[in-house]
């Protein structure tokens, strides 16, 4: 006899990646973004101020 496979029916609904990862990935990712920012401030303002 062949043995048979019980397959776990799963519901069509999509899986919120956003409130599972999101914020620990924004924890890590703000601060970042924030520095890269500032620097990119800083350069365009010394920029001006040099012409």
């Amino acid at each position: 006899m062949a043995q048979q496979q019980h397959l776990r029916v799963v519901p069509d609904e999509p899986i919120d990646l956003i409130d599972t990862a999101g914020v620990p990935v924004l924890k890590r990712v703000l601060p970042v973004a924030a520095a890269v920012l500032a620097v990119a401030l800083l350069v365009v303002l010394r920029r001006r101020r040099q012409r």
